[in-house]
């Protein structure tokens, strides 16, 4: 789940960072644990911003984040290691995210590795979601150039469930294919999200396609949040 509690974020610039520019954020925001939240608001209002506090790339000025009880300035290496865990972020630009050198195998065994899973059991994860992703075996060899839109946007899923986490962040992940690859994709996500209580966050523009998969629309408007019950 992702907890923000009164938080102040305003954007720092200059030699010695010292000039602040007016707040950006200030939000109370709480995702439950299987809840499925789109996250709506125009270009500028603070959608990334959010995204980047949450994954812990921008320091908060006040208040209190928690992704799955941790807090994501915390530097102890355990508590970054189970945060890494924790989140996942699927990017709008998916093809831009692997290695192009890189066949498709090789890029999701590396996640494991990193994290010490063991080959056997990397192995077995690597098929079971090609499986309930709808990708075949035989694109494992492929490298990302090789693959349609809607199958690097899979890969880009898979490669973030790897790790089972808690929060999934998906950013405009159908922005870029077809209606029909879109309905299947979020089917997918949909039905992972009821098996693991996944929390879902969905970073769109695309009102239709957030009021057919989400619990909720919070909107965002110069940084603050108004929450939409559907």
């Amino acid at each position: 789940m992702i907890s923000f509690s009164a938080v102040d974020f305003s954007f720092r610039h200059g030699w010695f960072r010292q000039t602040v520019r007016p707040v950006l954020i200030r939000v109370d925001w709480h995702v439950a644990a299987g809840e499925s939240v789109a996250l709506l608001g125009a270009s500028g209002s603070g959608k990334t911003t959010i995204v980047k506090l949450a994954l812990g790339v921008l320091r908060r000025d006040s208040g209190a984040i928690r992704i799955n009880g941790i807090d994501p300035t915390d530097h102890d290496r355990g508590a970054a290691k189970a945060l890494r865990r924790a989140i996942q972020w699927v990017p709008q630009h998916p093809d831009a995210s692997f290695d192009p050198r890189m066949s498709m195998q090789s890029s999701l065994r590396e996640t494991l590795a990193i994290h010490g899973i063991v080959r056997s059991e990397a192995k077995r994860r690597i098929a079971t979601l090609l499986d309930r992703l709808a990708l075949s075996g035989k694109f494992l060899t492929r490298r990302p150039r090789e693959l349609s839109g809607g199958e690097i946007q899979r890969f880009a899923i898979a490669r973030a469930l790897l790790l089972d986490p808690k929060v999934l962040l998906l950013d405009e992940p159908t922005s870029m294919l077809d209606v029909s690859v879109q309905a299947s994709i979020m089917r997918s996500l949909l039905d992972l999200r009821d098996e693991r209580k996944l929390s879902l966050v969905l970073i769109t523009h695309d009102r239709h396609l957030a009021g057919r998969c989400c619990d909720r629309i919070d909107e965002l408007t110069n940084g603050q949040i108004a929450g939409t019950p559907l």
